[in-house]
This record gives C-alpha cells, structure tokens and sequence, in this order.
C-alpha cells in the first residue's frame, strides 16, 4: 500500500489536534499579542474620534468663511489702495531723491571747478607777488647805491671843499 491510498474516498481519515499547554514563554506572548491587539483598537478608536472633530472644525471653518467673506472684500479693496498710494508716493520719494543727488552732484562739480580756478588764481598771484618783490628789490638796491653814491660824493665835494678854502670863497663871489 501507498501513502496516497490512505487519502483516497474510500478510507477514513481521522484528525486528531494535539494542544500543548500553555507555559512561561507561551503565555506571556499570548498575553502580549491580546494588549497589541486592545492598543490597536484603542488607537483606532482614537484616530476616529479625531478625525470626527476634525470634521466638525472643518465645517465650522468653511461657515466663518462664508459668514466673514462679504466683509473681507472691502478691507482687501482698501488695501489695495492703500497699496497703490504706498507706491506712488514710493515713486515720487524716489524721483525727488534723484533729483536732490542730481543736484548735489551738480554742486560738488560747480564747487571743484571753483576751487581750481582759485587754486589757478593763487599761483597767478604768487606769480605776480615774486615779480612786484623782484622789481622792488631791484629798486630798493638802485636807491640805496645812488644814495650811496651821494654821500660819497657829498663826502667827496665836502672834504675837497675843506682843503681847498680859497676856490669856495671864490665861487662865493661869483654867487
């Protein structure tokens, strides 16, 4: 006889189920899996009751926002304006703050064209001064040598004068 004769119709197949009882290791896993399996509903149970209210918030959120939308468009219309306004006077600060740098760029070059032209003046002036001190010097000197010339020659007609007393009593009487 085969192995697979025992499982044909006409045999009689009886199961027998052996159970072990449950010790030490066996029971504590058991026990184990029933608290994952109470912590799994628990948690479940929790992620609905949440996702309940999450719900719940959801449409009292959408009705604020239908209650407070007829209000909102005028406040986002004024905003724009304001907005806009912000923005003009944005522009015009700028152009005035360009045209305040033109200005004082404008200035700045005026002012360093002047202070050159100055500054050429000063050394044209500095020019003139050594001349004028040259010429004067040169004066000064010719004098002072022609006065020392006279007194020399003062000197010279005084003490010829002196020595010679009868020529001066002569040109005397001729006076």
């Amino acid at each position: 006889m085969t192995p697979f004769d025992a499982l044909t119709p006409s045999a009689q197949v009886d199961t027998v189920v052996l159970a072990a009882p449950l010790v030490g290791v066996d029971r504590g896993a058991a026990i184990a899996v029933i608290v994952i399996a109470v912590a799994v509903v628990v948690v479940a149970a929790f992620l609905l009751v949440t996702l309940v209210q999450v719900r719940r918030l959801t449409r009292t959120i959408a009705q604020t926002v239908q209650r407070l939308e007829p209000g909102v468009h005028p406040v986002l219309e004024r905003a724009r304006g304001v907005t806009e306004n912000v923005e003009q006077i944005t522009a015009l600060v700028r152009k005035d703050v360009d045209r305040v740098t033109e200005s004082v760029e404008a200035v700045t070059g005026r002012l360093n064209q002047a202070a050159a032209r100055m500054e050429e003046r000063i050394e044209e002036f500095n020019a003139l001064v050594e001349v004028v001190q040259t010429e004067a010097e040169g004066i000064f000197l010719d004098t002072a040598s022609t006065v020392h010339g006279v007194r020399a020659g003062a000197l010279s007609l005084g003490s010829s004068q002196k020595s010679d007393p009868a020529p001066s009593e002569a040109s005397e009487a001729d006076d």
